[in-house]
């Protein structure tokens, strides 16, 4: 008896999805492979073209990222939950008030230039802006900290301070241009050397065994910290780790700029790069990053891309870090 003939399934709207949802998480290709037990090429060709999977490794892909099936499967119907509200219910869920809270007055900030939200725990997140002879000053309140922005758009100029709530102590940090510069319009994307708006930067010397010089964001203002290591089994995971976190800034960053432009990037980062001076370890809390996204001026769907640069930001310094940590032959 003949076959019947049955047209194959094209996997690659599937393999888009996971390939979205793996970057969105920062999580590497070898990471993810190694953590089910198959090759990386075996992952990049579901993710790049299309390869049909197991039926073991489509479950546990759809299930390690909330992907709702549905849509693959049943276009044209709708589905009780989408992939994008099913990753929402998990993010939420992994959040605490605090934190619901300032998202909850970020969304409001997309709309509207001053809002007063009330959680529901009673403690109250104001986001106020005020704009005069060309300086645009900021401040959120978020219970421990008051965040203060400081955009002065006559100097190109921007400086965050946050003010201890229950000690009345204002640290200020530096004070960053936000003038375009030729440097500023570099997006180096060779495999050995990567730039960013935010001073996270690295540089390959491939060899046996590769050197690694990576940078960051001075405590003190303008310029970069670096070191250098060999890559060895000390610190190859955290420098592939370190590797797609600058990457994934450049490209967070590029995404920002090719639809509102270098001047509007530049000016965020450099609010990051003084907020990052006076955050406790350098990391930048919700609250600090909503503010200086708002100084910008940006909004909508701007506000969203800046607000995950800021947020990347973090993720590169802790990676920067773990390297640090990690390495056993670190030279300058």
């Amino acid at each position: 008896m003949a076959k019947r003939p049955v047209p194959l399934y094209d996997f690659a709207a599937f393999g888009q999805a996971i390939k979205a949802a793996r970057t969105g998480r920062n999580e590497s290709r070898k990471k993810v492979s190694d953590e089910m037990n198959i090759s990386p090429r075996y992952l990049a060709n579901i993710e790049n073209k299309g390869q049909q999977p197991s039926l073991q490794i489509f479950y546990e892909l759809v299930t390690r990222y909330d992907i709702s099936v549905d849509q693959f499967f049943f276009p044209d119907k709708t589905a009780e939950k989408s992939t994008q509200r099913r990753q929402l219910d998990t993010l939420l869920d992994s959040m605490s008030d605090k934190g619901i809270s300032i998202l909850l007055a970020l969304s409001m900030l997309f709309s509207l230039n001053t809002v007063a939200f009330a959680a529901e725990s009673g403690t109250t997140d104001e986001l106020q802006i005020v704009e005069e002879n060309g300086t645009r000053t900021v401040s959120l309140n978020d219970g421990e900290l008051t965040y203060i922005v400081t955009y002065d758009t006559v100097n190109n100029t921007i400086c965050v301070a946050q003010k201890d709530n229950n000690t009345g102590l204002v640290e200020y940090g530096t004070v960053e241009s936000t003038e375009i510069t030729e440097n500023s319009l570099v997006s180096a994307r060779s495999k050995i050397h990567q730039d960013t708006f935010c001073n996270y930067e690295y540089d390959i010397y491939t060899g046996s065994p590769n050197e690694w010089n990576l940078e960051r964001p001075k405590e003190t203002g303008s310029g970069q910290n670096y070191f250098m290591v060999y890559e060895n089994s000390s610190n190859s995971s955290q420098l592939d780790s370190w590797f797609n976190a600058v990457n994934s800034l450049n490209d967070k960053e590029w995404q920002a700029v090719s639809s509102y432009g270098v001047a509007l990037v530049t000016s965020a980062a450099a609010g990051f790069i003084s907020g990052m001076a006076v955050a406790s370890g350098g990391i930048l809390t919700p609250g600090a990053i909503t503010a200086i996204v708002a100084a910008t001026g940006a909004t909508g769907t701007a506000a969203v891309l800046l607000t995950q640069v800021g947020t990347q930001c973090n993720v590169c310094l802790r990676a920067y870090w773990n390297v640090y940590n990690a390495t056993d032959n670190m030279h300058f």
